[in-house]
């Protein structure tokens, strides 16, 4: 956003000119700050943002006012007693602010469920380490090859879908996925996951022009569950591309399949987007339930590829669907045996009848919020992409060690 950069580097002006005043030289700058003279350089450059906390600092060290820092020395905004200067500096203030406010604002998601306002609050401080860290690393943000909507469940679609990203994803046609997870990330999808203690809430997924795609998983969540939910909340980001665009730009005639009644929020906005269209409260409910079974089955294909499992069962004998069976196909295939079991349904191997006693077995043996024979808590590390890009970072001298701890603090 042209607004932001046009701040980073106001700010960074404003940096090299209070330095210049002062007595300290840049290396002395920056030993005080705690960070390296690299970052104070990218921060004077405008490459870098600056995060309040540092801004504040450098004020206090070179004696200026935090809100001098935002002022355009070019037009000559500064605080001063000319009551007019005074009022076009604060006018030019508050309106870049707000413009930078709004680079968040318009990060849009969606979830199937309300979001409590402290998880939205922890998710956007996470998501502006995130971009933050990214932007250090001179990454941008990653938008997919294939887009491709779709609001009315055709299966043969959702498998075609399905087979193309796992081939966008390198990931072999018939081969089971040790972590889904990591494949999101490999291709710089933004996953962030941090423990919600409702359990009801496994995740959500967002998009933002500027700053890319972005998945919440829920780490008190089983991993099984994170697997599905990554994929699911995936497929959303695919097929339902509209949903995450904010009400004032979405478009004022959408399309009878993709109009903008679904369930996306804003940081700062309504708990549920408001609909355009007099469609009645039902409708609005049944078209919601179509986006979540399209994702529902784009997540089963994408873990469970239906050549996959038949060539699964063919080479290991299985033809005898028994819960025991069912338990070395979602070990193998790296999904909750529910999972497991919806697929089986799907693809014919099994009746309604025999999905039942199935669902009705796993629920004797574990709860809901648990799983059978989990997969290992050691196949998962958490936020994988995020640290890596931090310890590069730092490899590369762009961070202080005490910046990398900070961006690395546990949530």
């Amino acid at each position: 956003m042209k607004i932001e950069k046009d701040l980073n580097r106001r700010i960074g002006k404003n940096i090299k000119w209070a330095l210049k005043g002062s007595a300290l030289s840049q290396s002395k700058a920056a030993e005080m700050l705690g960070i390296s003279r690299q970052t104070l350089s990218n921060y004077m450059s405008g490459s870098t943002p600056i995060d309040i906390d540092k801004l504040l600092k450098i004020a206090e060290i070179t004696g200026k006012t935090a809100s001098r820092f935002y002022m355009n020395l070019d037009y000559g905004y500064v605080l001063s007693n000319d009551p007019d200067q005074l009022i076009s500096g604060l006018r030019d203030l508050t309106s870049i602010i707000k413009a930078k406010e709004a680079l968040f604002e318009s990060y849009v998601f969606r979830s199937d469920i309300p979001i409590p306002s402290a998880l939205k609050n922890k998710f956007e401080q996470k998501i502006r380490q995130y971009a933050e860290i990214e932007r250090i690393n001179e990454i941008s943000s990653y938008q997919f090859k294939i887009d491709s909507a779709l609001n009315k469940f055709d299966k043969p679609q959702i498998e075609l879908i399905a087979q193309k990203i796992r081939g966008l994803f390198e990931i072999g046609p018939a081969t089971s996925i040790s972590n889904p997870v990591y494949e999101l990330e490999r291709n710089n999808v933004k996953i962030i996951q941090f423990p919600e203690d409702n359990q009801d809430i496994s995740g959500f997924s967002a998009h933002n022009d500027e700053l890319g795609y972005c998945i919440y998983l829920n780490s008190k969540c089983t991993i099984e569950r994170r697997f599905f939910t990554a994929a699911h909340e995936l497929a959303h980001l695919i097929f339902h591309k509209k949903d995450y665009m904010r009400q004032d730009k979405a478009g004022v005639e959408p399309d009878s399949d993709t109009g903008p009644d679904h369930k996306a929020e804003n940081f700062t906005g309504s708990d549920t987007a408001s609909s355009s269209h007099a469609d009645s409260g039902l409708n609005i409910i049944y078209k919601d339930k179509i986006k979540e079974d399209i994702a529902d089955e784009f997540a089963g294909l994408f873990l469970v590829p239906s050549n996959s499992l038949a060539s699964f069962c063919k080479n290991n004998f299985i033809e005898n669907f028994i819960f025991e069976n069912v338990i070395i196909l979602k070990k193998y295939f790296n999904v909750s045996a529910k999972c497991m079991i919806k697929r089986l349904l799907k693809e014919g191997c099994i009746s309604k009848l025999q999905y039942a006693e199935l669902n009705e077995e796993t629920d004797k043996r574990i709860d809901p919020y648990h799983e059978y024979e989990p997969i290992e808590k050691s196949r998962i590390v958490e936020n994988h992409r995020f640290r890596n890009l931090v310890h590069r970072a730092l490899a590369n001298k762009k961070i202080t060690e005490s910046e990398a701890a900070a961006y690395l603090k546990n949530p």
